[in-house]
């Protein structure tokens, strides 16, 4: 029990103290009762403890205790003498320390107590405060998760939309952008069924649909004057289903089954076409969907423009941006100009696919710098009317040789062999590992008379081939730049 439910047990503890003092008395002096003139006495356990262990009335009551067991013995045994002594001097000094001694130190204790209680009564006010402000930080710590759930499950992020729709790659084709779309539009706001229509001669025809569970229940040419496609139309803007407020046109939209639709507008306002949504799970039909939904179309309309304008300059240039090099969309065309020419007139015509073996083992500026120093190596070596072109794959290298014959095209392969040779490239971190450099030759008479005929010979020459003849060298090092590249070129040419 503690203290405030039993406040007299010091008492019965004093009298246990001191019977044990007592008993200890006997035992080791029984001459001397009291131990009188023991120093120090032993009356101080008692003090000493009763007044650290409560305070100062503990204290004080444990010294008048030990005081009057002092006086007691000592005056019993005759070996004190208080006559003519005033207190609290002579014999009645030790019981007067006894009683202040106690007093003064039950009242450090008190202090200490109390202000331990104060200091635990803050402590505890303080704890109360502060799992009033942990539940309340848990509470709105939830609410911010809930939140962010929310926002992540309704939005998915604008931000991560948007850079999901800039990933759209600019060289698919227009029906590959759409399906990506559509695609979108099915992760992000789980529609089930959606369709694309593109306008074209004043109609809008189907171009693609993506219908989870069921098909589409939209023809496949949409009216473009009535009903709430016609409102998207005119209006060039979103529209949904909750947006028509004309009771009389009410069943005619109920009859389309379109929730929503928005046009995609191209750079000069014009329409390129109309996506619609037929059916959606309908918690996820809310202003945040059709607001998100707006933004989708909107961010395609802006791949579509960049896709567009990517195709025109695509088309207008032939060379390649990295090496020089025409590109495949015009090395396709000039071989197929060449096959023909060279039927017409039955001349020579020969292809030879050159590949940078393990290319990817590479770093990306040693590769770039390869490709640019390869291109250089080939205008010096090989013949004016040859025309270097790059390949499917961007480690390879085509090269068409008009009125060449095969013996001729041989030595013309052997000479920039020597000159490919004479660079020492060391493109890969490992100096030791020499560039694998192989080639494929194909002629126009053995291969037969058609374009794909002769690039497959020219693929199947290349995959059979060896690599070129190596040779070590420890002391050359790969040239890491162009400038330097060029510095042996000009080397090259002089001698």
């Amino acid at each position: 029990m503690t203290e405030k439910q039993r406040p007299y047990l010091f008492l019965a503890e004093i009298v246990l103290i001191a019977l044990a003092l007592a008993g200890l008395n006997q035992v080791l002096q029984p001459a001397n009762p009291g131990f009188i003139a023991v120093s120090p006495h032993p009356y101080w356990l008692l003090v000493l403890l009763m007044a650290s262990r409560y305070g100062v009335v503990q204290g004080f009551v444990a010294g008048a205790v030990a005081s009057g067991l002092y006086l007691y013995f000592g005056l019993s045994s005759e070996q004190l003498d208080v006559s003519g002594v005033s207190f609290p001097h002579g014999d009645y000094l030790l019981p007067f320390l006894f009683m202040f001694t106690g007093g003064l130190v039950g009242q450090i204790r008190s202090f200490y107590k109390n202000r331990h209680q104060q200091l635990e009564k803050k402590y505890t006010s303080l704890f109360d405060r502060f799992a009033e402000l942990k539940k309340l930080y848990e509470t709105l710590l939830e609410s911010k998760k809930m939140l962010e759930r929310r926002i992540a499950t309704q939005t998915h992020t604008l931000l991560t939309l948007f850079e999901q729709l800039m990933h759209i790659g600019q060289e698919d084709e227009t029906e590959k952008l759409t399906g990506k779309l559509l695609a979108l539009l099915q992760e992000q706001l789980d529609v089930e069924c959606a369709s694309v229509y593109r306008l074209q001669s004043n109609t809008l025809k189907r171009q693609q649909s993506l219908c989870s569970n069921s098909e589409s229940r939209l023809g496949e040419e949409l009216d473009l004057r009535h009903g709430l496609i016609g409102e998207v139309i005119a209006q060039k803007q979103l529209v949904c289903i909750n947006h028509i407020y004309d009771k009389s046109s009410e069943q005619e939209y109920a009859q389309e089954n379109i929730i929503m639709a928005a046009p995609i507008l191209l750079e000069d306002g014009s329409i390129f076409g109309v996506v619609v949504i037929e059916k959606m799970p309908f918690l996820r039909y809310n202003a945040n969907s059709v607001r998100i939904f707006d933004k989708m179309v909107q961010w395609f309309a802006t791949v579509l423009i960049s896709h567009k304008k990517y195709q025109q300059a695509r088309e207008g240039t032939i060379a390649d941006e990295i090496t020089g090099a025409f590109n495949y969309a015009y090395f396709e065309k000039r071989l197929r100009y060449e096959i023909t020419r060279a039927k017409r007139y039955q001349t020579e015509l020969g292809l030879a696919l050159i590949r940078v073996t393990e290319f990817y083992a590479m770093s990306e500026q040693n590769r770039t710098d390869l490709l640019v120093i390869l291109n250089m190596i080939f205008r010096h070596s090989l013949p004016e009317t040859a025309l270097i072109a790059k390949y499917k794959a961007i480690d390879t290298f085509a090269i068409i040789f008009p009125h060449e014959d095969i013996d001729k095209l041989k030595e013309i392969m052997k000479t920039l062999k020597r000159e490919i040779e004479n660079f020492h490239f060391r493109p890969f971190e490992d100096q030791d590992r020499e560039l694998d450099i192989r080639v494929g030759l194909a002629f126009l008479e053995q291969a037969g008379g058609t374009f794909e005929q002769l690039t497959r010979s020219a693929e199947a020459a290349l995959e059979n081939s060896s690599a070129l003849d190596k040779r070590s060298f420890s002391d050359l090092h790969f040239l890491d730049d162009v400038q330097q590249a060029f510095r042996d070129l000009e080397f090259l040419r002089k001698n």
